[in-house]
């Protein structure tokens, strides 16, 4: 059989949307696959570049070629995917993903080019699927693929996603591999502490939730240190849905140990990570947990906070208060930890009091990302609690197609006009703006972790954040508070050309940083 497996030859297919990002599932599972003997290749496309492209760069010498799917970059793969069989229509589809993993049932109904879909944590289903391709082709053994978390046109029922129970395994490194040390210095490395698995029950949210395994810390912290001393990569994303689940006592002084590890290496490294509103309270253990986390190199944290006023929060299922994400977000700042916020101003259900109690909220605690206040619409999809709550109650817009990103009603008519124009109107001048100050900012903190002798910002962009606040609080109170669109209409070319106006200045900070990657003189800690 290792012999044969040789003689099959699998092309992976990752298109990321951000190029400093990698693929963690499909180079976990490239790592997994090749250590078995398979013989697979891996490209790296950018969800920008154009299709053609793309097709052009894949050779049709491969028997199966496997996408990594996600919601941004579906179309996309569905349209190569097409394209590959109509120039060789003996290759093998297969698609895998935590979006074909809940929408299996749609996609293959849509595209009948799709040969299987691998639902939930690939390595086991990839392999068993696999093996039965090589036999059936080169031991002339029938071809009968049965399996519970393997989806094909004609077996869609009872699927399941599979859930590994063992998670020691090694990713491939490819994407560091064929790149320069200088653009591996940008880039971020993904890892998980965990099972993929989440302990929420967000009413939004289709998370996959289970028992959770943890990860050997030993083994995260050889990783980090691999990829860092190997690669040069300075920057560590955990990507767990929260990097604390389940909040109890262990998994804080399970990352309390992770950081101590981390700290004794002196790797100089910058990491983020997810947590909860409620994963952080103002104990003497969590305020220890957060210095030493800091210490480490924890600049920046997402928080999935959702909202400034209870009914929302309650609506989402957060099982949280308003009071415990303005504690969560000081206590991140009195350790100089960036917070990011996960939030959505606007839903079906929203009044002029949420809305107004959302603005206030984001105000009070300084919040100057734009798209908190304006790009922050709950996105609804099929198989989540708000779809069915939403469906039952009659404010969906009725297309029985649609399962991602479902159009909505507002059930509170007063607000109508003001969100109408602000999803149509606004969101698209938004999305012109290049930089923005909070991702500069904790570039600001990164950067400061790995380089010594370097220009000092601070002081600058605490100005620019105060005078942002400024605009945001005179401009944006008229929407939000006063509700008079027509009043904002009159002044609103004033509150974009501010933002516009800015973006000089954080382009000159930003490419200042990015400098430093490429600076033989400047010195690296």
């Amino acid at each position: 059989m290792d012999k044969v497996k040789e003689k099959f030859r699998i092309l992976f297919i990752s298109i990321n949307n951000v190029w400093r990002y990698g693929n963690i599932g499909m180079d976990q599972l490239l790592g997994y696959l090749r250590n078995k003997g398979f013989n697979i290749d891996i490209q790296y496309h950018s969800n920008k570049t154009k299709l053609e492209e793309i097709i052009d760069s894949i050779s049709m010498e491969y028997d199966l070629y496997a996408f990594s799917v996600n919601s941004s970059n579906y179309t996309k793969c569905c349209d190569i995917a097409k394209e590959i069989k109509n120039k060789k229509e003996d290759a093998i589809i297969d698609f895998g993903g935590g979006y074909p993993t809940r929408y299996y049932r749609e996609i293959v109904s849509e595209n009948k080019f799709i040969d299987y879909i691998v639902l939930g944590d690939g390595e086991k289903p990839t392999e068993y699927l696999l093996e039965s391709l090589i036999k059936n082709k080169f031991l002339q053994c029938n071809l009968e693929i049965k399996h519970d978390s393997i989806a094909t046109p004609f077996d869609i029922d009872n699927k399941k996603d599979y859930f590994n129970t063992n998670i020691t395994w090694t990713p491939a490194y490819d994407y560091y591999i064929r790149d320069s040390y200088s653009r591996n210095s940008r880039k971020v490395h993904c890892i998980q502490t965990k099972n993929n698995v989440c302990t929420g029950n967000c009413s939004f949210c289709n998370e996959r939730h289970g028992k959770i395994t943890y990860k050997d810390i030993d083994d995260i912290v050889d990783q980090i240190e691999y990829v860092s001393k190997n690669f040069g990569v300075k920057k560590i994303f955990f990507t767990d849905d929260n990097i604390l689940d389940p909040n109890t006592e262990i998994a804080k002084r399970r990352l309390f140990e992770l950081c101590e590890k981390l700290k004794s290496k002196n790797l100089n490294l910058a990491y983020q990570c997810y947590m909860k509103a409620n994963s952080i309270d103002d104990t003497p253990l969590d305020n220890r947990l957060l210095k030493i986390m800091r210490e480490v190199g924890f600049v920046e944290v997402f928080i999935g906070i959702e909202s400034g006023n209870q009914s929302d929060l309650n609506l989402y299922n957060k099982y949280t208060s308003v009071k415990d994400n303005y504690k969560i977000i000081d206590l991140l700042k009195k350790y100089n930890i960036f917070p990011i916020l996960g939030f959505i101003s606007f839903n079906p259900y929203s009044s002029k009091k949420s809305i107004k109690e959302n603005f206030e909220f984001l105000c009070n605690v300084e919040c100057t990302y734009l798209f908190n206040y304006l790009y922050s619409f709950v996105v609804i999809n099929k198989y989540t609690d708000l779809y069915n709550k939403t469906s039952k109650e009659g404010l969906l817009i009725d297309d029985e197609k649609q399962y991602l990103d479902v159009k909505y009603k507002y059930k509170n008519k007063e607000v109508e006009e003001v969100l109408d124009y602000v999803r149509n109107k606004m969101i698209p001048k938004l999305n012109k703006l290049d930089y923005e100050l909070d991702w500069v900012t904790y570039s600001m903190l990164e950067h400061e972790i790995w380089y010594k002798d370097i220009k000092r910002y601070s002081d600058k962009l605490a100005e620019l954040k105060k005078k942002d606040i400024d605009v945001i609080k005179k401009y944006l109170s008229i929407l939000f508070i006063e509700f008079n669109l027509e009043k904002f209409k009159k002044v609103e070319d004033k509150f974009w050309q501010h933002f516009i106006n800015e973006e000089h200045v954080l382009k000159e900070i930003y490419d200042y940083y990015i400098s430093l990657h490429n600076n033989e003189y400047c010195t690296n800690i």
